[in-house]
């Protein structure tokens, strides 16, 4: 289990962005695993961290989220991508990869869906909007009833 598993996907991508701010230096080496740093905060802060690669649970790191606890955060992963540039690149393609899956899905259901609708009858399609009014949410059905009534008002 490597440092990127161990961080929250939040830790991932704030770590991202403070690696790509150069927020992260190496001070001290260890080893080829092992390192010392300091990472720049949001407000100014800088904070102490200890990376050691082998042993993801053993990193530690002085901000308010990590300090006393064997979790991975945001400084923690700055401070490795600092370690291992490649990995940022690596990590960040795959986050791209990912969404741009997530968007084409999206985008065939969304035309599966307009191609069920425009293959209803007028009385499903009616029966489909009269249930999810009824069943839904209050201001999924206010906003129905407005767009509804504006448009037909307008006619």
């Amino acid at each position: 289990m490597g440092i990127l598993n161990c961080a929250s996907f939040q830790s991932q991508w704030r770590g991202y962005e403070y690696y790509q701010a150069k927020k992260a230096v190496i001070t001290h080496r260890i080893s080829d695993t092992q390192v010392f740093g300091v990472v720049a905060g949001t407000e100014g802060n800088q904070y102490q961290v200890h990376l050691d690669v082998a042993h993801p649970r053993k990193c530690t790191c002085n901000c308010p989220h990590a300090d006393g606890k064997r979790i991975n955060c945001k400084h923690q992963v700055a401070l490795y991508f600092t370690l291992f540039p490649q990995e940022a690149i690596l990590w960040k393609d795959d986050v791209d990869s990912q969404e741009d899956r997530a968007l084409l899905q999206q985008e065939q259901e969304l035309n599966n869906l307009l191609h069920a609708i425009h293959a209803m009858k007028k009385s499903e399609l009616e029966a489909l909007v009269l249930e999810m009014m009824s069943s839904g949410p209050e201001w999924q059905y206010r906003r129905l009833v407005d767009r509804v009534l504006y448009d037909w008002q307008r006619r």
